[in-house]
């Protein structure tokens, strides 16, 4: 059984870096983002799915990374994990991440000129052709 999905969407926030410390002493860095994926059920009336995306390691070192920007369109790619954590009232809790293995910009409207805060792609940068 394989554990693996690809959104399309619209990021909602800029790229939220961090790094945590294992059990080992080992500084792993994180970075955590969501995008909205448009919906449109039978019934017609569109609904937006958000999407919460955590991103390790070497992939933040990555100039994809540098198209994590609000409004910027992105493909991310990667398996489902959950999260679980005790919420300041005491009570357990858990929420649904992707854990990001993949990430690839998009046109979107920040590429288009509005607000321009994703970097030009560049052409040798692109893993395909």
């Amino acid at each position: 059984m394989m554990n693996n999905c690809t959104f399309t969407g619209n990021v909602g926030a800029d790229l939220k870096r961090d790094s945590f410390t294992t059990k080992d002493g080992e500084v792993v860095d994180v970075g955590e983002f969501s995008i909205a994926v448009s919906q449109k059920p039978k019934n017609g009336v569109e609904q937006t799915l958000w999407i919460n995306c955590s991103v390790y390691g070497g992939l933040l070192k990555t100039k994809w990374m540098n198209h994590i920007a609000k409004g910027a369109r992105v493909a991310v790619n990667g398996p489902i994990t959950i999260d679980t954590y005790i919420h300041k009232d005491g009570s357990p809790r858990s929420s649904v991440k992707l854990r990001v293995n993949t990430v690839d910009p998009m046109q979107s409207k920040v590429d288009m000129g509005n607000d321009n805060h994703s970097a030009p792609v560049d052409p040798d940068d692109i893993p395909f052709e």
